[in-house]
């Protein structure tokens, strides 16, 4: 039997990926596969095992197809639509065994240091912008008064509102992943489950996607009008 949850973390905490799918296999509930910020899980018998990400080529399911061979040589399972994105160094696949002679996978500090600062940077700018765009609204405000700028961009303020808040949100998966790569840098990768944090994560996730349906649906009023 599948059931599809919300995995508490980004992709790019992947220690803490892998840490929270170590938990799930405990409980019994084994990971098949990502779908957006979702995963299916399948339930099985619980067992201790380990997930890491993995350098690979996946980009066809053929190339796929001779990675998965090859980990498994190793006494991996790599798995399918886990993929994560690190800059150049092409793409990292999460893998799992349960066997503890299995030979450890480590990850390629300079590439994902290279993707978390990139991930800032971006973010960073895009929400300098916005600042900058509503610094421009409050001058407005105060030179025409807040009651005609509702009369005539009452459509607009919403997405003033919301845009701003999800920038917030992406600055925030920034910094986590920057701390990730931190954690990387000093040997200290932090695997352990830690259940306040999930629960505090979900309502952050529930609340980021919650503000995403909002602003899509004020563009589509304001496109609409």
């Amino acid at each position: 039997m599948r059931k599809t949850v919300l995995c508490p973390y980004f992709r790019q905490e992947f220690d803490r990926v892998e840490g929270w799918c170590e938990e799930m296999e405990r409980r019994g509930l084994r990971l098949v596969q990502f779908n957006g910020q979702f995963a299916v899980l399948e339930r099985g018998e619980p067992r201790e095992t380990r997930y890491r990400y993995c350098a690979v080529e996946a980009g066809m399911d053929e190339s796929f197809e001779r990675e998965r061979l090859k980990y498994e040589d190793f006494g991996w399972e790599l798995l399918y639509n886990t993929t994560l994105h690190v800059g150049h160094s092409g793409e990292y696949c999460l893998a799992r065994t349960a066997d503890p002679a299995a030979v450890e996978m480590y990850t390629d500090k300079e590439s994902f240091g290279a993707l978390a600062s990139k991930q800032l940077f971006i973010s960073a700018v895009v929400l300098a912008v916005l600042i900058a765009i509503n610094v421009f609204r409050f001058l407005r405000i105060c030179q025409t008064g807040l009651t005609e700028l509702v009369e005539y961009e009452r459509r607009v303020l919403p997405l003033l509102i919301l845009l701003p808040l999800l920038l917030c949100c992406l600055i925030y998966a920034a910094l986590c992943t920057q701390r990730t790569s931190r954690r990387l840098e000093a040997d200290a990768l932090d695997r352990e489950y830690d259940p306040k944090e999930v629960r505090l994560r979900c309502i952050f996730l529930t609340c980021e996607g919650a503000l995403v349906i909002a602003a899509i649906a004020a563009l589509l009023l304001l496109y609409l009008a």
